[in-house]
C-alpha cells in the first residue's frame, strides 16, 4: 500500500507541475498512512498536521486515489462545510454519515454559525459524530492538538486524543521553494 500511495502522490505532484522530491519524510508519511488504512478498529481518524505548504492535502488526495475508487470518499473543504450549514443545517449529519470522509484544512472554518437564531457548531458536531460511530476520516490541519482544544473545546480535544492517528508534516512550504 505504501508504494501505491507514493505512486499516487508523485503523480499528483507532477500534474501540478511541481518537482517530486522523495526523501525520508515523504516515505515516513506514506508509510504511516499505509499503516493507518489497515487499522479499522482503533484510531480511525488520520490527522495530517503541520505547517502550511508541507503536502498534507496532496497526501490526503494520494491516499484517496490509491485506496479506493474516488467516488467512495466524500471530500469537503472545512470552510465550505461551515458555510453550507447556513443554507442547510442537515448537511452536518449527511456528511458525517458518509462511510469515508476527507476534510481538508480543518481549523479555517468558523467554529460557530448562527442559523435563524440557533447557534450551531458544525465541525465539533461532525467530529463528535465520527467519534461515536468510529468512521474512517482523514483531516488535514495546521492546528496542534492544543489549538484543537482551544478552537473546539476540551470535549473534542479529549476525543481526538483517543481517535487520532497523527501524521506530522515537517519541512518547508513547498510554495516558497519553487
Amino acid at each position: 500500500m505504501e508504494k501505491q500511495i507514493l505512486k499516487s502522490w508523485r503523480l499528483i505532484v507532477e500534474m501540478q507541475n511541481r518537482k517530486w522530491v522523495l526523501n525520508e519524510n515523504v516515505r515516513q508519511e506514506a508509510r504511516k498512512m499505509a499503516e493507518w488504512i489497515y487499522q479499522w478498529d482503533s484510531q480511525w481518524v488520520a490527522l495530517l498536521s503541520g505547517d502550511v505548504g508541507t503536502g498534507k492535502t496532496t497526501l490526503m488526495n494520494a491516499v484517496i486515489e490509491a485506496t479506493t475508487p474516488r467516488k467512495i470518499w466524500h471530500r469537503e473543504f472545512s470552510a465550505d462545510f461551515s458555510l453550507s450549514v447556513l443554507k442547510d443545517p442537515e448537511i452536518i449529519l449527511r456528511v458525517a454519515e458518509q462511510p469515508l470522509v476527507a476534510m481538508d484544512d480543518v481549523g479555517r472554518e468558523a467554529t460557530e454559525v448562527c442559523f435563524y437564531g440557533n447557534l450551531l457548531t458544525p465541525m465539533a458536531d461532525f467530529l463528535e459524530y465520527r467519534y461515536r460511530e468510529k468512521k474512517k476520516t482523514i483531516l488535514t490541519t495546521n492546528l496542534s492538538l492544543k489549538e484543537f482544544g482551544e478552537k473546539y473545546g476540551e470535549r473534542v480535544k479529549s476525543r481526538m486524543k483517543e481517535m487520532v492517528f497523527p501524521v506530522i508534516f515537517l519541512g518547508e512550504d513547498f510554495r516558497r521553494i519553487c
